[in-house]
Protein backbone atom coordinates (compact mmCIF):
# COMPACT_ATOMS: atom_id res chain seq x y z
CA UNK A 1 0.00 0.00 0.00
CA UNK A 2 2.79 2.45 0.89
CA UNK A 3 6.09 2.52 -0.99
CA UNK A 4 9.34 4.41 -0.72
CA UNK A 5 10.96 6.45 -3.50
CA UNK A 6 12.33 3.22 -5.06
CA UNK A 7 8.94 1.52 -5.10
CA UNK A 8 9.70 -0.84 -2.20
CA UNK A 9 7.02 -1.53 0.38
CA UNK A 10 7.46 0.22 3.70
CA UNK A 11 8.64 -1.99 6.50
CA UNK A 12 6.51 -2.47 9.59
CA UNK A 13 8.84 -0.14 11.50
CA UNK A 14 8.70 2.58 8.84
CA UNK A 15 4.92 2.48 8.80
CA UNK A 16 4.47 2.47 12.58
CA UNK A 17 7.06 5.23 12.98
CA UNK A 18 5.29 7.45 10.49
CA UNK A 19 1.91 6.65 12.03
CA UNK A 20 3.22 7.60 15.48
CA UNK A 21 4.43 10.94 14.11
CA UNK A 22 1.09 11.63 12.42
CA UNK A 23 -0.88 10.79 15.56
CA UNK A 24 1.41 12.85 17.80
CA UNK A 25 0.83 15.90 15.58
CA UNK A 26 -2.90 15.19 15.28
CA UNK A 27 -3.31 14.91 19.05
CA UNK A 28 -1.44 18.17 19.54
CA UNK A 29 -3.84 19.90 17.15
CA UNK A 30 -6.99 18.04 18.21
CA UNK A 31 -6.86 16.95 21.87
CA UNK A 32 -10.08 14.94 21.46
CA UNK A 33 -8.01 12.40 19.50
CA UNK A 34 -6.15 11.46 22.69
CA UNK A 35 -6.72 7.77 23.26
CA UNK A 36 -7.73 7.11 19.65
CA UNK A 37 -6.38 3.76 18.44
CA UNK A 38 -5.44 2.99 14.83
CA UNK A 39 -7.68 -0.06 14.74
CA UNK A 40 -10.64 2.16 15.63
CA UNK A 41 -10.09 4.09 12.40
CA UNK A 42 -10.95 0.97 10.40
CA UNK A 43 -14.09 0.41 12.44
CA UNK A 44 -15.13 4.06 12.15
CA UNK A 45 -14.58 3.89 8.39
CA UNK A 46 -16.72 0.75 8.09
CA UNK A 47 -19.50 2.21 10.23
CA UNK A 48 -19.60 5.57 8.45
CA UNK A 49 -19.44 3.88 5.03
CA UNK A 50 -22.30 1.55 5.96
CA UNK A 51 -24.37 4.43 7.32
CA UNK A 52 -23.67 6.33 4.10
CA UNK A 53 -25.09 3.51 2.00
CA UNK A 54 -21.89 1.83 0.81
CA UNK A 55 -22.44 -1.52 -0.86
CA UNK A 56 -21.69 -4.29 1.64
CA UNK A 57 -19.89 -6.44 -0.94
CA UNK A 58 -17.56 -3.60 -1.89
CA UNK A 59 -16.91 -2.77 1.75
CA UNK A 60 -16.21 -6.43 2.54
CA UNK A 61 -13.65 -6.53 -0.25
CA UNK A 62 -11.92 -3.34 0.98
CA UNK A 63 -11.81 -4.60 4.55
CA UNK A 64 -10.83 -8.15 3.59
CA UNK A 65 -13.76 -9.78 5.36
CA UNK A 66 -14.66 -13.33 4.39
CA UNK A 67 -17.18 -14.78 4.94
CA UNK A 68 -19.64 -11.97 4.36
CA UNK A 69 -21.32 -12.41 7.76
CA UNK A 70 -18.24 -11.08 9.58
CA UNK A 71 -18.93 -7.52 8.46
CA UNK A 72 -22.48 -7.44 9.81
CA UNK A 73 -21.74 -9.43 12.95
CA UNK A 74 -18.57 -7.59 13.94
CA UNK A 75 -19.54 -4.01 13.24
CA UNK A 76 -23.12 -4.29 14.47
CA UNK A 77 -21.82 -5.57 17.80
CA UNK A 78 -19.30 -2.74 17.91
CA UNK A 79 -21.95 -0.18 16.96
CA UNK A 80 -24.11 -1.27 19.86
CA UNK A 81 -21.25 -0.73 22.29
CA UNK A 82 -18.23 1.48 22.50
CA UNK A 83 -17.85 2.06 18.76
CA UNK A 84 -21.20 3.82 18.65
CA UNK A 85 -19.86 6.34 21.15
CA UNK A 86 -16.61 6.72 19.21
CA UNK A 87 -18.43 7.33 15.92
CA UNK A 88 -20.82 9.82 17.51
CA UNK A 89 -17.93 11.67 19.15
CA UNK A 90 -15.84 11.59 15.99
CA UNK A 91 -18.75 12.86 13.88
CA UNK A 92 -19.51 15.66 16.31
CA UNK A 93 -15.89 16.78 16.54
CA UNK A 94 -15.46 16.53 12.77
CA UNK A 95 -18.53 18.70 12.28
CA UNK A 96 -17.21 21.30 14.70
CA UNK A 97 -13.73 21.36 13.19
CA UNK A 98 -14.86 21.41 9.55
CA UNK A 99 -17.84 23.71 9.92
CA UNK A 100 -20.13 20.98 8.61
CA UNK A 101 -23.32 20.02 10.39
CA UNK A 102 -23.70 16.27 10.75
CA UNK A 103 -26.54 14.40 12.36
CA UNK A 104 -25.73 11.37 14.45
CA UNK A 105 -28.27 8.64 14.97
CA UNK A 106 -29.06 7.00 18.23
CA UNK A 107 -30.22 3.40 18.08
CA UNK A 108 -31.79 3.46 21.46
Amino acid sequence: LFTDHKGRAWSFYALTGRWATVMRKARAAKPWLDGFMARELRAVFATVATDGGADDRLLQRYLGHTPATILARHYQRKRDGELGKVVASFSAEWALSSGTILETQSNG
